[in-house]
């Protein structure tokens, strides 16, 4: 099960990609003002909390979720690309977008898209917090993407990925195992798992090899790299992965955890993503 080249489950389309009728539209979509349409929802977000088991070789994992969920026999593209996984920094834990009003401000304001038309997709957003350690490689993450498709809490269509800090090492494992076992293995965990990618200040980049960062654009992963405008080795991280992996970078007020001392335009920047497929330059 371990083995990367071990199917997650009978995907209807090739490499986790979703098919052409589903994929985003070229034309931008406008951002949204996120405190204001917070504060103009109308309804709560019911958030749910479980644990998944990844078997006997690893502890249960923790878990919270809003939006929606998929079933006890979920296909891909029920998520209709709008979904997101949110994993936790060393200092934190998945409880911390809770606590922090940023799981429900993701699910409220992709709610305002999908119900506004605004989003090049219909539905509505599915975000998953988890509690992954952060010195999860990629087979770790792996094992853990099947087990919430198991559990029909994400659709098993490619995801975004939100890596602060340390835990964007799983991403740069997924990077450097595509480079080791060469180009056919490259999309068994990488496209399969990752729609595009979020790093938070993945400080895992700075001693990434090229060869590893230049996986992300041959295997068309849109990256938006965010850090705080305090935060010199988020800034640096960022950098190198706009000059080796093609990422959008933006900088956001704050220290190293930068979405906690701007919640509402991390927020904002995250749902702007992911309601234009990755497809975005927010270089700031």
């Amino acid at each position: 099960e371990n083995d990367a080249s071990t199917p997650l489950h009978d995907m209807p389309w090739g490499g986790g990609q979703v098919p052409s009728e589903m994929a985003p539209s070229s034309e931008m979509v406008p951002p949204i003002d996120a405190e204001q349409a917070i504060e103009d929802a109308t309804s709560d977000v019911a958030i749910t909390s479980d644990a998944v088991s990844l078997g006997d070789e690893y502890d249960d994992l923790p878990y919270l979720h809003c939006g929606p969920e998929f079933g006890t026999h979920p296909n891909p593209g029920d998520g209709a690309g709008r979904e997101l996984l949110l994993l936790h920094g060393a200092a934190f834990r998945a409880s911390t977008w809770k606590e922090s009003g940023i799981l429900e401000g993701l699910c409220l304001l992709g709610r305002q898209a999908g119900a506004s038309g605004a989003s090049t997709m219909t539905a509505d957003l599915s975000v998953t917090a988890l509690d992954l350690p952060v010195s999860a490689d990629a087979l770790y993450l792996n094992k853990a993407f099947k087990s919430l498709w198991e559990r029909g809490i994400i659709s098993g269509e490619a995801m975004f990925i939100v890596t602060p800090s340390a835990s964007g090492s799983s991403m740069m494992s997924a990077a450097s195992f595509a480079v080791s076992k060469g180009a056919e293995d490259a999309s068994k965990i990488l496209r399969r798992l990752v729609r595009g990618w979020i790093p938070v200040a993945a400080g895992a980049v700075l001693s990434a090899s090229s060869d590893a960062l230049e996986v992300f654009i041959e295997l068309e992963i849109p990256i938006l790299a965010i850090y705080g405008d305090q935060d010199a080795k988020g800034k640096k991280s960022s950098e190198r992965l706009s000059d080796e992996a093609g990422a959008s970078t933006l900088e956001l007020e704050g220290r190293h955890p930068c979405y906690l001392d701007s919640p509402n335009e991390f927020i904002r920047a995250v749902t702007d993503f992911i309601d234009n497929g990755g497809n975005m330059d927010v270089r700031r």
